[in-house]
């Protein structure tokens, strides 16, 4: 039939049919035939019926209103808009109510028109779950911001109970901790009014728990309890009480519980609508595992929740190479890893490294790696070089502030080529003497030394007189290099030199052996160069003939030969008695005693000097008369003994 644009008719029955169970509507639905019906009325409506389920009007109709879905097929149209008498609920099992909590049929029929005065007030309707029945769902699935916790947490249901006086209508809610967001809950609403029934102002208090941050054993962690009034009128004397295990210690509460026991007890006078108590809650766990807290609302609900105190670990893994030659790279590569079930926070890796492992930063090295979750690591590169052979170490220890540590020490061994250097030469020689040092090196490694090269240096008292096997001497640096070339593993190579002393001391010959692998040995020897006082005396006599009453000198010469100097000389000279003393003259001062000329000792005569005495005197008689000499020093094991024969003639005329 058609109709107007813009309106929209409703078509009942005349005589109405008494309601019956809403049946749900598939694809498939046809209507069933019903008793008194014209022909030609049974077949338009079976065909419009067919027209709109082929177009999926049933499927597509969410506003349809269930009062007017239970109307059966009309037998008879008229224009009357008066809709059909609702069904009797008490007769009708309501599958919506059922699943969701709502009854659409409520919530469409027009509210009870205000009673007259005359007419006494009726007392509300409500309804009161037992606390053992199960919540009732009221978690939307299509609100994100209220997705239900996941299965691996703990989820603990809060209880609450109401405050005497008020209506005894409670919900159950259910809490969960989502760090420091608070927990996931559902808002209780009121059941829908029907017909008949007044809105009740009633006060709805729900308690959370909310991880303020992270929670490791043996640190201090805060948890927030919040209690928040959802309902649409004010909560008084509310009391909230809050139980914890004893494998915490509370260290703080703000604010201050008004009572504390076996629990901690805050009360507040009132909590206005939409209002807000928060409790920052500080403690520190001692145990590993989970840590089950539970508060109650005095009024309201009561919360409790199940927080995993989580306990960060370190693990150091070191991977390079555990063998290295001198010189050649020495690169780790340090990996830090969290097998434990908390984030470690500010970690650092600190390194010490021995003397023959060498980086660009120094000996010690400080890494900052930051945090590393659980199950995660982080991959440090270091690069070394191997600088000193043997046995080589790196310390390596990872802190962080989440009191996690490991500690690792890692060997490294550093193959080197090694040479040893022996010299050999007299330890005494005397001045002038000639001497031969031989050097000795041998590789005492495993690995060979190429380009070994030999360097022996020059003291100052000692002359270059010759090399053996091709060895250069340089003037100027008093050196004489030699080159070997490639020494294999526990080769031995012997040099030599041949030098003169020419002063006296101790002196040290040095040589030094180094390779293109940079090998460096030393060896040195030393030698002592004395020399020998080698004391030389004779007289002379200066006139020989001389004649009797003149004057004349005897003259006692004294000189060192040798190469070292004669201390402590002495010189006793004994006159004969035919002639007389004038005068002594010397180096040294002289007494004349008992027909003795005494010369004081001459502290020193060095090589090569001489001494001059001279005894000068008159000969008195005629005759050969002779002049006798003791010298004396500590370079003689014995005096020495000498004379010297002068002629006296007179002079006589013919």
């Amino acid at each position: 039939m058609p109709c107007s644009a813009g309106r929209t008719r409703r078509f009942t029955l005349a005589p109405p049919i008494p309601p019956r169970r809403p049946v749900a509507r598939s694809s498939g639905w046809k209507p069933k035939k019903e008793l008194n019906m014209r022909r030609g009325t049974w077949i338009l409506a079976m065909s419009g019926a067919m027209a709109l389920n082929a177009g999926g009007a049933f499927a597509a109709e969410p506003d349809t209103d269930p009062a007017f879905a239970q109307v059966g097929v009309p037998t008879r149209y008229s224009r009357s808009a008066t809709p059909p008498k609702p069904p009797t609920t008490s007769s009708t099992k309501n599958f919506y109510d059922e699943l969701f909590g709502d009854d659409p049929l409520a919530a469409e029929l027009p509210a009870a028109e205000t009673p007259s005065k005359g007419t006494p007030p009726q007392t509300p309707v409500t309804t009161t779950r037992p606390a053992s029945a199960p919540p009732t769902k009221r978690i939307p699935l299509d609100d994100p911001s209220k997705t239900p916790a996941p299965e691996s947490d703990r989820v603990m249901h809060a209880a609450h109970s109401q405050a005497p006086g008020q209506p005894n209508q409670s919900f159950i809610q259910p809490v969960r901790a989502t760090g420091t967001e608070s927990a996931s809950k559902a808002t209780p609403r009121a059941a829908s009014p029907r017909a008949g029934d007044q809105t009740h102002s009633t006060p709805s208090v729900i308690v959370d728990w909310v991880k303020q941050s992270d929670i490791n054993v043996g640190q201090e962690c805060q948890i927030d309890l919040v209690a928040r009034n959802t309902g649409n009128a004010p909560a008084s004397q509310v009391t909230l009480e809050a139980t914890f295990p004893s494998s915490v210690r509370l260290t703080s509460a703000e604010p201050k519980p008004t009572a504390s026991g076996d629990k901690l007890t805050w009360t507040f006078d009132s909590l206005p609508v939409g209002g807000e108590k928060r409790i920052a809650i500080k403690l520190i766990p001692s145990r590993r595992g989970d840590l089950g807290t539970s508060a109650e609302v005095r009024f309201s609900s009561q919360s409790g929740t199940v927080f995993k105190v989580e306990e960060p670990l370190l693990k150091i893994a070191v991977k390079g190479p555990r063998e290295v030659l001198l010189g050649d790279p020495a690169s780790q590569l340090i990996t830090v890893s969290n097998p434990g079930t908390g984030t470690a926070n500010n970690v650092k890796l600190e390194a010490v490294l021995s003397e023959g492992l060498e980086h660009p930063r120094g000996n010690r090295l400080t890494i900052e790696i930051g945090s590393i979750s659980p199950g995660d690591s982080q991959t440090v590169r270091i690069g070394l070089s191997a600088v000193k052979g043997g046995e080589q170490s790196m310390q390596i220890a990872a802190t962080s502030s989440s009191e996690a540590s490991s500690v690792a020490v890692e060997k490294i061994q550093v193959i080197a080529p090694s040479l040893k250097v022996a010299v050999d030469g007299p330890g005494l020689r005397y001045k002038g003497r000639s001497a031969t040092y031989v050097t000795s090196v041998t590789n005492d490694g495993t690995v060979a030394n190429n380009n070994v090269r030999v360097t022996q240096h020059l003291p100052e008292g000692f002359q270059f007189v010759s090399a053996d096997r091709g060895g250069k001497y340089d003037a100027a640096q008093r050196t004489i290099h030699w080159f070997l070339g490639r020494m294999e593993g526990g080769q031995t190579s012997q040099v030599s030199c041949e030098l003169v002393a020419n002063s006296l001391g101790d002196f040290g010959h040095q040589v030094v052996v180094v390779s293109d692998a940079g090998v460096r040995s030393e060896a040195k020897t030393d030698t002592t160069v004395k020399g020998v006082a080698s004391l030389g005396t004779e007289i002379v006599d200066l006139d020989d003939p001389v004649e009797v009453g003149a004057e004349t000198a005897w003259e006692v010469r004294v000189r060192n030969d040798g190469s070292k100097a004669a201390t402590n000389i002495a010189l006793i000279c004994e006159l004969p008695d035919e002639v007389e003393l004038l005068s002594a003259r010397g180096p040294t001062q002289a007494v004349a005693e008992n027909r003795q000329v005494i010369y004081k000792a001459l502290p020193q005569l060095a090589p090569g000097q001489q001494a001059i005495f001279r005894v000068h005197v008159k000969g008195a008689v005629e005759g050969t008369h002779r002049l006798r000499a003791k010298v004396t020093s500590d370079a003689l094991e014995e005096p020495l003994l000498m004379e010297e024969a002068t002629k006296f003639y007179a002079d006589t005329k013919k």
